[in-house]
Order: structure tokens, then sequence, then C-alpha cells
């Protein structure tokens, strides 16, 4: 917003905008306590479709913020609205509101255990008053750190300067940023990588990394940006090793450990609840215990599950079970019966089974710790 934003205005923005998340969550507990499992929110908002969609509206919004051209609304619709505005206190309330709403389900699709925790809890109550105000609740508490930096707002941001052309084009990087992110949750880890290292590498030649500069500012942007350079050549030396990870893209061993914890003979992948049941049948008949690990492609988390099943100390713990992998990417309605009854709400989650083919007690939701997961196997 042009002019001066006070604290209290700040603090009325940032609350319209995490009351939204927090109603967001709010329907999604009124739905659960109503109907249970059976309703799959999360891969209904993470269809390929609403996820690209999405990736196009990021990279529209980033291209205003390098100046490519601006983004606003004709001026005669945007007289209305300065008239509109100027005659109600609070314009931009209802529109903030609507951003937070959103945001809650497109960004944030991946089932927590607090968040599985609360759902369990509220499915087996069938309370709906109880079910949207606990998540209510849980919604605001995780806003309130946006509470604190929408009340700081007109205290500690320095004033306007051509600093902030500078906090655009961050903003633009931000918002392509999130763009790789959700393509994350349908593209391979490889051409993540790649695109990753194309935006730190665009970072790195526009902070002047192959410049030279006599001023102390300019030098310091220089090192900066070449950091980021180099970053983005790791990242793409990475991808063409294959490897997948932001954070190890050089690792020898990451690529192989994760495929061979995957790829065994003893790995299944079933998308419907005969192929899984005729599995689970399958591995009893040879005595042998199953590990179900409930996946979907648009699951960020579900690779972090993938890194941990290949860590030595757990391919050990699981040397008595048959992994089946349950594929639920499509979100039918035969995938959500099984999840239903399970009592889980989505990836990631795993399920054990005895030696009968016989569910045993409740699935671990969400990523464990290594210890935690060995010591339940």
């Amino acid at each position: 917003q042009s002019g001066a934003i006070s604290a209290r205005r700040g603090f009325t923005l940032a609350l319209s905008y995490v009351v939204g998340m927090a109603s967001s969550y709010a329907m999604i507990g009124i739905l659960v306590a109503a109907f249970g499992a059976q309703l799959n929110i999360g891969a209904l908002t993470q269809t390929p479709a609403v996820i690209i969609g999405a990736t196009l509206l990021f990279i529209f919004l980033s291209l205003p913020m390098f100046g490519l051209f601006e983004l606003q609304l004709p001026a005669a619709i945007r007289n209305r609205l300065n008239d509109m505005q100027s005659r109600q206190k609070g314009g931009a309330l209802l529109s903030t509101f609507v951003m937070g709403f959103f945001a809650a389900l497109v960004v944030s699709p991946c089932v927590s255990a607090p968040l599985a925790g609360a759902l369990v809890y509220l499915s087996s109550t069938g309370d709906v008053l109880t079910g949207g105000s606990a998540l209510f609740a849980m919604g605001l508490g995780m806003g309130g750190p946006l509470l604190l930096i929408g009340l700081s707002g007109g205290k500690l941001l320095p004033k306007a300067g051509t600093w902030m052309l500078l906090i655009k084009g961050a903003f633009g990087v931000g918002l392509l940023a999130v763009a790789i992110s959700l393509l994350d949750r349908i593209l391979p880890g490889q051409i993540i990588l790649l695109l990753s290292g194309a935006l730190a590498i665009g970072c790195g030649v526009y902070l002047g990394a192959l410049e030279s500069s006599a001023d102390n500012k300019a030098r310091l942007a220089r090192i900066i940006g070449i950091l980021s350079l180099l970053t983005g050549a790791g990242w793409w030396l990475g991808a063409g090793m294959g490897n997948d990870s932001l954070l190890r893209p050089l690792a020898i061993s990451a690529g192989p450990a994760v495929v061979s914890a995957h790829a065994g003979a003893d790995h299944v992948v079933v998308d419907s609840r005969a192929t899984l049941e005729k599995a689970i049948a399958a591995s009893a008949a040879q005595g042998r215990k199953v590990l179900v690990d409930v996946y979907a492609d648009w699951c960020t988390s579900c690779r972090d599950v993938d890194r941990l099943l290949a860590q030595p100390a757990v391919v050990t713990a699981l040397s008595g079970y048959d992994v089946i992998r349950f594929d639920i990417t499509e979100g039918s309605d035969d995938q959500t019966s099984v999840l239903a009854d399970w009592q889980v709400f989505g990836p990631p989650a795993l399920q054990r089974f005895d030696q009968q083919g016989l569910k045993q007690g409740a699935a671990i939701q969400g990523v464990p710790a290594e210890t935690e997961l060995i010591d339940w196997l």
C-alpha cells in the first residue's frame, strides 16, 4: 500500500489474513467431524491442473516485480475502487481474508503429525462445533508470527526509498521460488533441481557476479551473487548426476540409496483396494509382515519418507517386512475409502500388518524420526 501504514492497520490486515487461513482449517475440521476421512480435500486441491494454474499465477505475479510491466486495474475501475475504499475503513480486508483462506488449502496440503492427530480425534467425535472451533484455534496459533509482523509494519520497516527496488526484486525471486516448489509436486526432482539452479544463477548474474566494481555496496552484492551463481551451478551438476536434493545435490550415494529402498524385489506399488488386499494376502501367505507406505506424487513430505526408508538402520529393521506403496495420487473414492478405514487423512503415512495380514494398531502419520520408526517397526 502507498503511504504510511500504522501499526493498527498492519495488525488489522495481518489479522484478516490469519482469520482467513484459520477459517479454511475450520472448514476442514467441520467436514472431517461430519463425514470422517471420506473427504480427501488435500487431493482435490493438489491435482495437476490446480498446481499448474497456481504456478502460472505466481510466475505472472513475479514479472511486475522485475519491471517488465505494471500490474494494475484499468483507470476507470481503479478510480471507482479508490472512491469506495475512501468511504469504507478496511477496504482490503475481504480480499486479504480470501488470500489467507485459499493459501491454507493450496500451499500446505501435506498432513503433519499434529494435524493428523487432531483430525483422528475429530472424526471419532462427530462433533461439528468442536471440529470447527479446534482447527480454527490451530489456524490462529499458526498465524501468531504473522500478527507480530503486521503489528510492526508501521514501526520497524524503514522509510520508502531506492532500497525498495531491491525488495521488489527479492519478492519477485520469492514468487518464482514458490512456483518451483509447487511444481515439485508433479515434476521429477532432477527437473526441480535444474529450475532451482536456473533461478539461482539468474540471481547471481543480476547481483553482478560477472562484473567488477570498486563500490563497497556493489562488492557485497557481487559476493552474494557469486555464492548464488556457485549454488546454481552445483544444483545443475547435481541434476546431471541424477540427484534430486537441494541440500545435498552432489551426494554420490543419495540417488541410488533411494532407488534401492523402493525398487527392491519385495517392493510393490498398488493404487486400489483390491490390489492392496491381494498384495497383503500374498505376503501373509509367505509368513511375511507388511509395511504399507501411503504415497502421492503431489506430497513433498513423501520424499522425506523415501529417504528415511533408505537409511541403513531402517533397512535393517525392515528385513522382516514386505514394503507396499499405496499410491493415492489420483484420490479416487476407492482409495479414500481405504484411508477412512485406517483413519488416515492423507500422505505421508505408514501402516503395519502382521504375518496373518491383520492391521496392527494406528498408522504413523507424517514423517517420523528414524529412532521412532525403528521402535515402531
